[in-house]
């Protein structure tokens, strides 16, 4: 999960143990039996994904032009094809409606051919007949930005 039903920021959301909970006051409790506690606002894990996705796809929880939402301590590397990594960006990674932005590139989404998340932290994407990673050096969820790139397909 990374969009708060409570204040509906992204990225805001931490879990401890069995608990879920938001900077804003907002928490929840995960059970045994794969159900919230208390069941509102959202029943289910499914439940919520499918509130977020339609959140982010109708862009309510953030004002126009400004960027969707980003993560810190991010690295941008490019894979070669002896799978060699080459430092691109280190930094912010800024995901608005039309493009995916990292230290001084941009990748347009409309560009983008492929994007596979590889673990929590790791996300691969090809663009312009080259292949790139992005990696979360503190934790971040990586979900969010496949989400938006899928919209563009």
């Amino acid at each position: 999960m990374y969009l708060c039903p409570g204040c509906k920021r992204v990225g805001t959301l931490q879990t401890r143990n069995d608990r879920i909970f938001c900077t804003c006051g907002f928490t929840l409790r995960y059970l045994p039996t794969g159900f919230f506690s208390p069941a509102q606002p959202f029943e289910t894990v499914a439940d919520w994904e499918r509130w977020q996705r339609k959140a982010l796809r109708e862009r309510d929880f953030v004002p126009e032009g400004e960027a969707l939402f980003s993560d810190e301590e991010l690295t941008l590397t490019e894979i070669a094809p002896d799978h060699g990594e080459t430092l691109i960006a280190r930094g912010a990674l800024r995901q608005y409606a039309d493009r995916l932005c990292c230290g001084a590139e941009n990748f347009p989404l409309a560009e983008i051919r492929g994007m596979a998340p590889v673990q929590s932290d790791l996300l691969l994407f090809s663009f312009r007949e080259r292949y790139y990673q992005i990696r979360s050096e503190k934790g971040a969820n990586l979900r969010k930005y496949l989400e938006i790139w899928k919209e563009t397909q």
